[in-house]
């Protein structure tokens, strides 16, 4: 399972940062998009479209579905692409470090804790970075 702390952090500092997430307010715990994560939305399926084209073949038969994609890139630029539902693209969309969970589900409508489901699933798939720790004096 993916901690929302560095590891060798205390507990209650991960349970510290779970609770900032959720509760609504920007700040070190607000989730946002991990670096070389970017996210992708097409009005067609592009993938059935890019089939098509490739054989030579007019793009016909495509329905207008939205088709959404997280593109993640390493140091070493290797790129992975992950088709996701259009929800979750909806949901890491608003993944920018200014609201938590609480204020995410409410823009979107979404129960809070599918939310936070979503957002634990969306870091331990190396989609969102990592909350930041509040410098203490």
């Amino acid at each position: 399972a993916a901690s929302a702390v560095p590891p060798g952090e205390p507990p209650e500092r991960a349970s510290a940062a779970l609770q900032g997430e959720a509760s609504g307010a920007a700040g070190p715990s607000a989730p946002r998009l991990a670096a070389g994560i970017r996210l992708a939305r097409f009005a067609i399926p592009v993938a059935k479209a890019h089939r098509q084209i490739t054989a030579g073949l007019p793009p016909t038969g495509i329905d207008p579905e939205p088709t959404c994609y997280v593109l993640s890139c390493d140091e070493g630029l290797q790129t992975r692409v992950s088709r996701i539902p259009p929800a979750l693209h909806a949901l890491l969309s608003l993944c920018d470090g200014t609201m938590g969970a609480r204020e995410i589900a409410e823009r979107l409508g979404f129960a809070l804790s599918d939310v936070e489901r979503a957002l634990r699933t969306a870091r331990e798939k190396g989609f969102l970075a990592a909350p930041r720790q509040e410098v203490r004096p």
